[in-house]
């Protein structure tokens, strides 16, 4: 059995001969929502004594989801006071493997099902509990203990005292950056090149795909620590307003890969912040109307502002309204609208665009999108590519890396359309699809050449990590400048390594995802 649905129980049968020197085994997965109508089709190939077994099992599996204390639960089934037991029980031994922590087990077990656990209720759990942990063991959390270590620094007179500053691997918060808008006013997107609309269907997510293990729910200790230690740096900032680039107070979030995606901040507190971000047309255009033409999406709670505007969605309408579009519906373009007014905002950033790719190799290996085309039109060499991510992300400017960019291949600005063309064997044919996408997360389907995110208060404009390189080449200490230098030769050497030979240069420890990608799309039978 490779995965369990939420919800099931697997279990391990051992049925032990009179003797009891041998014995029958059984790996078992207990469907305790199964309607009637397939119980028999689910045990009719076990023998009567099994039968009994299981049926017992699934009553005390589903008795255990209720209870509060393991204890209790594991008495009743010894004294077989559980309703619906079919025999006696006196011979049967039940082990459950479950977290005999209460509250933790009960979380989980909510998160695992689906449920909606709130920041404020996920965040009052674990103040309880460190209060009690703090008071009843004298054990401090990592926070608590930088809390107070951070008070006393702050509260001290001495000149010569440190300075505390804390790197989260964490989405880079919004006063950081703000809209780069038409930056390149003349530039018009072109159509996607066949190669992009002749791209295949999405594949079916696998089942393993679908109950990856590692998949625990929503919500960790290291979401509570970002979300605490950003409410101290707002109360901070609120004092000493920020001036420029990388003045944080002492939170310094640095995972750019979905710069710009509100969603992924996990802090409902940023919202004004990201809204800041929005001139008050913008604001009164994208969220003021449900039905406005603002050429706005909505999808999955979040609202996507069109400012890079594909003429793929263009194009789709004209196959739409010539009614040659093969398995389109129509729908209902204004059905996710409804709540607009408080969807989350998804700005575009080059940041965004490289590093959405991670998401699809680590979470939706089925998803296809295609980066080949961009780079062997656009950027065209390896050569290049290293000028063009020196100057995007290495102190250089948006204007001189996209200069290096060959914009006359336009129609490779796309990593995916929401147009397919399909050849059809039968009729020897192409024929126009809609791609289906509803159930996929891709925010930025063609380069974001004309708006994007940059560094606050950068001229000319830099990406984030751009402005950060920079402001340490500036700087007057030569151990930070040579610091710099090397970061970049190491992150230059190591793309090159990979790109020699990717399955070798791979992390031998937790590593895999590419030759995995690799497997999937090429030998899709291992």
């Amino acid at each position: 059995i490779d995965y369990i649905d939420h919800g099931h129980e697997m279990a391990l049968l051992w049925v032990p001969s009179k003797d009891k020197a041998k014995g029958r085994s059984f790996l078992v997965e207990l469907f305790l929502d199964e309607s009637s109508e397939d119980e028999d089709k689910s045990t009719s190939h076990f023998p009567s004594d099994v039968v009994d077994l299981l049926s017992n099992m699934s009553n005390a599996a589903r008795y255990m989801k209720g209870v509060k204390h393991l204890s209790k639960a594991v008495q009743g089934t010894k004294n077989g006071t559980i309703p619906g037991f079919a025999k006696d029980i006196s011979n049967h031994r039940l082990l459950s493997w479950a977290d005999m922590d209460t509250e933790a087990r009960l979380l989980n077990h909510r998160r695992l099902l689906g449920d909606d656990v709130s920041n404020f209720e996920y965040d009052e759990l674990i103040r309880t509990r460190k209060k009690k942990r703090r008071e009843e063991e004298n054990i401090w959390t990592w926070d608590d203990w930088l809390m107070e270590v951070r008070t006393k620094l702050l509260n001290g007179n001495s000149d010569s005292a440190p300075a505390l500053h804390v790197v989260l691997e964490s989405s880079i918060p919004p006063w950081e950056v703000e809209l780069c808008r038409d930056f390149m006013p003349d530039f018009e997107f072109a159509q996607a090149a066949d190669c992009i609309r002749c791209l295949s269907e999405d594949s079916e997510g696998s089942e393993v795909d679908d109950f990856d293990p590692a998949s625990d729910g929503f919500g960790s200790y290291m979401d509570f620590i970002f979300r605490r230690l950003l409410e101290s740096e707002r109360a901070m900032r609120s004092d000493c307003f920020n001036n420029g680039i990388g003045n944080n107070c002492f939170l310094h979030c640095v995972d750019c890969r979905d710069l710009g995606c509100e969603h992924a901040c996990v802090e409902e507190s940023l919202h004004k912040d990201w809204m800041d971000l929005l001139e008050q047309g913008e604001k009164e255009k994208l969220l003021g109307s449900k039905h406005g033409d603002s050429r706005t999406h909505h999808k999955d709670g979040r609202c996507l502002p069109d400012w890079n505007h594909s003429p793929e969605e263009n194009e789709l309408d004209r196959l739409r309204g010539s009614g040659i579009l093969k398995n389109d519906d129509g729908g209902d373009q204004h059905s996710e609208m409804e709540d607009s007014i408080t969807d989350l905002i998804t700005y575009p950033s080059i940041e965004s665009f490289f590093g959405q790719c991670t998401d699809i190799i680590y979470y939706t290996p089925n998803f296809k999108v295609a980066y080949g085309p961009f780079l062997g039109e656009c950027v065209q060499s390896f050569d290049k590519w290293n000028s063009f991510f020196t100057e995007l992300f290495f102190g250089g400017t948006c204007d001189r890396a996209i200069s290096s960019l060959d914009l006359s291949s336009k129609e490779h600005l796309h990593i995916r359309s929401p147009i397919m063309k399909f050849w059809n064997v039968e009729t020897g044919e192409y024929e126009w699809h809609k791609r289906e996408d509803e159930e996929h997360d891709l925010s930025l389907p063609l380069f974001p050449i004309k708006c994007f995110l940059k560094a606050k208060g950068s001229v000319p404009a830099r990406t984030w990590s751009s402005s950060i390189f920079a402001e340490l080449m500036e700087s007057d200490c030569q151990e930070l400048r040579n610091m710099s230098i090397h970061a970049r030769q190491w992150a230059l050497n190591d793309i090159a390594q990979h790109c020699k030979n990717p399955k070798l240069s791979d992390d031998e420890i937790g590593g895999g995802d590419w030759f995995l990608a690799y497997l999937r799309q090429c030998h899709r039978e291992m």
